[in-house]
Formats: C-alpha cells, sequence, structure tokens
C-alpha cells in the first residue's frame, strides 16, 4: 500500500463533538486528509465544521484543478450563505487543516485556524502550518517573548476561520514526502495537551499509525481533555529512500 491512514475522534468533556474530519485513499494512489474545529458553542460550530470537510471532500473528488486558496474561497461563500439560510446567528466559525497527497510524494494542504499539520521523519517534526491566532501574530511581530506567549491570555483567539466575512487568511502549503514518513492533522484539543516532542517520541516507537494514534489518544486521555480532539494520522509508505535531516520546530 502507498498509504496507511488511522484517525480517531471525541468529544473530551463536553457532550457534543463539533470537530469533524475525513480521511480517504483515492482508487488512483491518492489520500487526502480533513480536520475541522468548529467555533460556536451554542452557536453550532459542528455544523460550520461539516459543512466544509464535505464540501472540499466534494471538490478535491471532482479534480477539476482549482487551487486549494480558491476552494477554501469559494468554500468560506458558500458556509456564510448556508448559516444565513439556517437562521443561525453570525460568528458560526470552523478551523480547517487538510492536505491533498499524490503517490509521488507531492503534498498539497489547506489552512485556516488553529488546527495543525505536522510532518514526522525519523527523529524530527516540523510543522507545515501557522497558527492564525492574535497570540501567534504577537510572538510573530516580536510583541510577545515566547515565555509570555504560554501564558498569554487571549492565546486562543482566532484571526481568521471559515465562515468569516470577507475572505479569511488562507495558507496553501507544499511539501515533498519522502517513504515512511508521517503526516499529522489535528485540533488544538490535542495540541494544547500534547507537545511537538512528546509526539515525535510517541512515534519513534510506535510501528504504524494505527498504533501512534491509539498511543497519543491515551496520552491524551491520561491527562483529562478539556475540548474536543481530533487525529488523523497517514503513513506515505514505499521503499525506503535517503532520509534529509528535519529539526523539531517549535
Amino acid at each position: 500500500m502507498i498509504f496507511s491512514i488511522s484517525e480517531f475522534s471525541s468529544p473530551g468533556p463536553y457532550p457534543r463533538n463539533e470537530d469533524a474530519y475525513k480521511a480517504t485513499v483515492f482508487s488512483e494512489g491518492r489520500a487526502i486528509g480533513l480536520v475541522a474545529d468548529g467555533v460556536g458553542g451554542e452557536s453550532r460550530g459542528e455544523v460550520a465544521s461539516s459543512f466544509v470537510v464535505e464540501h472540499f471532500l466534494e471538490a478535491l473528488a471532482a479534480n477539476n484543478n482549482e487551487s486549494l486558496t480558491i476552494l477554501a474561497t469559494k468554500i468560506n461563500a458558500e458556509l456564510i450563505e448556508h448559516v444565513r439560510g439556517l437562521g443561525l446567528p453570525p460568528r458560526v466559525y470552523t478551523t480547517i487543516t487538510g492536505v491533498d497527497i499524490l503517490q509521488d510524494g507531492s503534498l498539497t494542504g489547506i489552512h485556516v485556524g488553529d488546527s495543525r499539520g505536522l510532518i514526522l521523519r525519523g527523529d524530527g517534526v516540523q510543522q507545515l502550518t501557522d497558527d492564525h491566532t492574535e497570540a501567534q501574530r504577537l510572538l510573530r511581530e516580536g510583541k510577545l517573548t515566547k515565555s509570555e506567549y504560554k501564558n498569554y491570555p487571549r492565546k486562543h483567539i482566532l484571526e481568521s476561520a471559515m465562515g468569516m466575512s470577507p475572505i479569511p487568511i488562507i495558507q496553501e502549503f507544499h511539501f515533498r514526502l519522502q517513504a515512511h514518513d508521517r503526516v499529522l492533522l489535528m485540533s488544538d484539543g490535542v495540541y494544547n495537551k500534547i507537545s511537538k516532542r512528546e509526539i515525535r517520541d510517541i512515534s519513534l516507537v510506535s510501528k504504524g499509525v494505527d498504533e501512534l494514534v491509539r498511543r497519543i489518544v491515551g496520552h491524551l486521555e491520561s491527562r483529562v481533555p478539556d475540548d474536543n480532539f481530533t487525529l488523523i494520522a497517514v503513513q506515505f509508505g514505499g521503499i525506503p529512500i535517503s532520509v534529509d535531516e528535519m529539526p523539531i520546530t517549535h
């Protein structure tokens, strides 16, 4: 097999799970993974997350060669109309982080919000996505130190999400996978409880993505989740080739 996929989602301490996700392998040797974290609480964030995941999957399956940025812009407008048509209050938002991986290892990704995409390679881990939050922007601009960032009271205030008008900040990213690389997509309910170093260490002792996901979920549950949490892991298979060094990014 070219791809191995494992996935898990939980409402955590809440009665309703506002996360939505989908991971699938198409017959033409192509894998797609999508994780969305709905924002809105009683405003029904799960409406936004499920809508965006379903529409991205449909658009990618159609393989119409549109860029993911254009697709995200269109789906954002459709989501706004969908929410309005349901009579829901404004500010029904969702994050989206997704990847489209071909059998040659080329990865194209789309990202809006503060879910994350990581690459695990050997004893390295690299974050492919930027958190679209107030705190991350202030850190990037040098207005917060790393220690100040950890305790910043508005750490999770989003500055971009699907459902926002006008067009939200959209990040499209590209990466070339090597044999046995692992791609992780996760909502913030995962990474708020477990660091990238810990994920790297778990990956090193996990023989496959099923074991990797099972071990990460075990760590999360031992630390008492305080949010919905969703995780997708995709391993790119094939014959081992030379491995480039990959640093741990913070």
